[in-house]
């Protein structure tokens, strides 16, 4: 023990057994302090600053007590290859820096507190209340990792090679990576990744909120996963290789857009049991089975609406709720005047009122004026629906099996672009209007003569003018003369020019449409390769449903369905996927028709050669993997075992008596300064694709 100062700037300190340190400060910048024995403790006690900047603190023993005033610590490692317990206080740490590593226990207990250094040992307790972790802090543990406290904001790395449970009273979020080996779970009061972050567990996941549970980044469980919250909004990924549930009354998928969409994936069955569910510019995939109602008893949503977006299972597909919409997010038909024409006949002409029927034909062409990607709903067995209104607008509705939907009100609603001519034939009040009423309307800029000028491809003629010796008198022209044939110089289509309103507010005795040319804008499809089964108790409205044909599945194709100024029918396509001489060949699927891997940050797979740089389960890249005691090397497999490693003995002297080399050996330290091999907590060795 000192009074004073205790300087090893560049030298080495090393004890066979153990080492207590006792000083006012402790300079170690670059030097290396050791204890050897495989028994007993550490203790370093510096009532000021302990330095260890670049340098190396390293104890065998069983524990580890380092108390400070301070520690700066950047570039410097504390390393504990003992079992026990690894005492230091939050105060010590504060924003240290460097690397604490220890095979032992290490708990962590604090009101509040930043980290910004790699924090290691084989069992990690954090309790803070107020935590928050900086991009380059990292909690590890090689065995388990508990954590509590209540707000949380993790930028960094939270992993463990084991099993990971973190219970928070309040906030978890930021845009770090929490990942285990082992099982994973972790509550809060709300819960928001952003958009780099990601939680990953390699096991069974749960993660749970009791309100707000907002994700923009990626959850993904090489297990079952399961979701829970009050409100669930999904802008990233949400994956499981086995089931996935989630539980919540309100429930967002929705990507940025049709080109970037969100992504609930499982490789089992798939539960959706929620309130509300809204899935739009996403996808929702499930390799097994895939069920959206209120709970597992099959009570009803409020609402299940797929717009513009893909639901899609494997296997069967249940749709429980009060309503069920497949709709694109945007569609709309205008109509546009080309060409019109007013006519009129006479009833009775005589004296000063006149009786008219007047006809008004206009030439029309209907074309979309908004549209986007078409929704679809496809399952790989059977599709059953129950719902008090379900709507298909402008989209497919398939299965491979059967469908049978059961509801009140059932809409299957396609559109077209076409041309029509429409007339429309309206009566004057009877014997009640004078005749000047309708001079007013045929004369030169009177409202009738006004439109058929702009809109009439051919000149009219609507009153003749006759003179004698008591002057000038005009009378009406038969219905059949008033089209002269001529061409119309004025003529403009779509002129803007409106049919008087005068005309207009008479009475409406008849309308009469006829199509001169269609196309299809928009299907409506329902379609199953068994039977369909449609049953509704009040009212049902069909634009097309087809029986025993092919299952279509769009949902792993990477078709473009951004809008373009041409509008493209909504067409699916029934072909055989192999012909007969193909049947027991091999066959590459990329080179199937319509088959494209999806890609993006929200994809449905990437290559397991990621895995290590997007913490996978198995880590993260920078996290502390192998690292050395002395000049030993200690890997992953051996980490928690303080067996004897071998090593070749250095020569070095300190002072006037030279350390032995025996305990050296036994221990596998030496006075060599090694650095710390920063790699995973753990690795997959399956090289796979692995989804979410």
């Amino acid at each position: 023990s000192l009074r004073g100062a205790l300087g090893n700037r560049n030298g080495v300190i090393e004890s066979d057994t153990q080492l207590d340190v006792l000083a006012t400060s402790l300079d170690n910048q670059g030097g290396q302090i050791r204890a050897l024995g495989s028994s007993g403790r550490t203790r370093l006690q510096v009532a000021g600053l302990l330095d260890n900047q670049g340098g190396r603190l390293e104890s065998a023993n069983v524990g580890l007590v380092l108390q400070a005033g301070s520690v700066a610590n950047r570039g410097g490692k504390v390393l504990h290859g003992g079992t026990g317990e690894f005492e230091i206080g939050m105060a010590t740490l504060g924003e240290a820096g460097g690397d604490f590593v220890t095979l032992g226990g290490l708990t962590l207990n604090a009101a509040s507190w930043t980290n910004s250094s790699v924090i290691q040992a084989g069992r990690l307790s954090v309790n803070v209340g107020e935590l928050v972790q900086t991009g380059g802090g990292q909690l590890l543990a090689s065995d388990s990792l508990i954590g509590r406290g209540g707000n949380w904001s993790n930028d960094g790395l939270i992993a463990s090679n084991g099993a990971l449970d973190i219970a928070l009273t309040g906030a978890y979020g930021g845009s770090g990576q929490a990942t285990s080996l082992g099982n994973l779970n972790l509550s809060a009061a709300s819960v928001q990744l952003l958009a780099p972050a990601s939680i990953v567990g390699a096991a069974a996941t749960r993660v749970t909120s009791t309100g707000q549970f907002t994700n923009a980044g990626r959850i993904t469980a090489g297990a079952d996963l399961y979701l829970g919250a009050d409100s669930l909004t999904n802008s990233g990924t949400l994956g499981s290789a086995g089931q996935l549930d989630i539980v919540s009354q309100v429930l967002l998928n929705q990507g940025q857009s049709a080109a970037e969409q969100s992504l609930i994936s499982s490789g089992g069955d798939m539960r959706l049991l929620v309130g509300d569910f809204t899935n739009r510019f996403a996808t929702v995939y499930s390799l097994g089975s895939l069920l959206v109602a209120r709970d597992t008893a099959l009570n009803r949503a409020a609402r299940i609406e797929n717009v513009s977006a893909t639901l899609q299972s494997a296997g069967a597909m249940g749709l429980y709720g009060q309503s069920v919409i497949n709709r694109k997010d945007a569609f709309s038909v205008s109509e546009q005047v080309l060409s019109g024409t007013i006519t009129y006949q006479c009833i009775d002409c005589k004296g000063r009122h006149y009786d008219f029927w007047y006809y008004v034909t206009e030439e029309i062409a209907r074309t979309v004026q908004a549209d986007s990607a078409a929704a679809s709903i496809n399952a790989g067995g059977s599709l059953a629906v129950r719902s008090d209104l379900f709507e298909n607008k402008h989209s497919l509705v398939s299965a491979a099996t059967s469908i049978d939907i059961a509801t009140g009100d059932f809409l299957n609603e396609g559109a077209s672009t076409e041309s029509v001519v429409r007339t429309r034939k309206f009566r004057n009040p009877n014997d009640s209007e004078r005749s000047s009423v309708w001079m007013g309307l045929v004369s030169d800029g009177g409202a009738l003569a006004q439109y058929a000028k702009y809109n009439s491809k051919t000149q009219f003629k609507y009153f003749e003018e006759y003179y004698d010796d008591g002057g000038g008198y005009t009378s009406p022209i038969a219905r059949g003369n008033q089209n002269t044939g001529k061409a119309n110089p004025y003529y403009r289509p779509n002129s803007g020019v409106a049919v008087p309103q005068r005309i207009l507010g008479y009475t409406l005795a008849e309308t009469t449409e006829t199509t001169i040319n269609s196309g299809v804008a928009a299907n409506a499809v329902v379609q199953a390769g068994g039977a369909v089964s449609i049953s509704a108790s009040r009212n049902l409205g069909n634009g097309v449903t087809r029986n025993n044909t092919g299952y279509a599945t769009d949902a792993l194709t990477g078709a473009n369905t951004q809008t373009t100024g041409r509008v493209n029918p909504n067409v699916v396509s029934i072909n055989a996927q192999l012909p007969p001489d193909l049947a027991q060949r091999q066959v590459n699927p990329l080179d199937l028709p319509g088959f494209v891997l999806p890609t993006g940050s929200n994809g449905l797979f990437r290559l397991s050669a990621e895995a290590g740089t997007r913490a996978t389960g198995s880590g993260a890249a920078g996290a502390p993997g192998n690292w050395t005691l002395g000049g030993s090397s200690i890997d992953l497999a051996t980490r928690e075992q303080a067996g004897p490693s071998l090593v070749a003995p250095l020569d070095l002297s300190t002072g006037s008596r030279p350390l032995l080399d025996t305990p050296r050996q036994e221990l596998g330290l030496d006075t060599r300064v090694g650095g710390v091999a920063l790699g995973e907590i753990g690795t997959l060795p399956d090289t796979r694709s692995v989804p979410g």
